[in-house]
């Protein structure tokens, strides 16, 4: 695993295999004999980004935690200081943080984005499911009203009683209008949904 290891003379970052910790080198940049090193970062308590969880390499001990505010002042005074997220693996030169951190901040963006865009779809095909049960359970009443009021006005002699038929019929339909009122109420708030669903897939696809 590579370690990284700042100068004690001028402060350049030195990247080493973590192996050989504890040797000596000559520093690239002034020349001067660098002991290796790399000091413990302490474990993250939370979100890395934005949450206070940034040590600085100071005296060959992990200060901290910093916001990041705070960090990008001291960018300023020590850009050559060594920084790290809470739980990170190795140290980088504050005068990356701003740039560091923008980087994260948008794979964190996208990541929730494509996320997001995920879970809208699963649901999306979830009320898309619902409505096709719907719509095949209101197909299937009308058919069986349908099946009902070919049989209608017929007596237990085997005549046709058309007074008899009307009214059976209108039986049939006022049943099968009262059973498919509440289907077609969730069928258009399913609609609603897909609707709203789809307004925002495409706003967050813009984005």
């Amino acid at each position: 695993m590579i370690a990284n290891c700042q100068c004690k003379k001028c402060s350049q970052m030195l990247a080493f295999e973590a192996d050989d910790v504890g040797a000596t080198v000559s520093c690239p940049n002034c020349g001067s004999d660098t002991q290796l090193v790399s000091p413990s970062i302490p474990p993250a308590n939370g979100e890395k980004v934005d949450d206070g969880e940034f040590y600085v390499w100071l005296d060959d001990k992990a200060e901290g935690p910093f916001q990041s505010q705070q960090l990008i002042e001291l960018a300023k005074q020590f850009p050559e200081m060594a920084w790290s997220f809470a739980g990170g693996s190795e140290w980088n030169r504050l005068a990356d943080f701003q740039k560091t951190i923008e980087k994260v901040r948008q794979k964190d963006l996208a990541d929730k984005k494509t996320a997001k865009l995920k879970a809208l779809r699963i649901q999306k095909k979830e009320v898309q499911e619902l409505k096709r049960q719907l719509s095949a359970n209101m197909t299937a009443l009308r058919n069986e009203a349908r099946r009902q009021s070919s049989g209608a006005g017929g007596t237990w002699l085997g005549l046709y009683d058309s007074e008899l038929a009307a009214s059976q019929r209108r039986g049939i339909r006022q049943k099968k209008e009262a059973l498919i009122l509440p289907l077609e109420k969730k069928k258009a708030i399913a609609d609603g949904i897909l609707a709203q669903i789809d307004k925002q897939i495409i706003e967050l696809e813009a984005s």
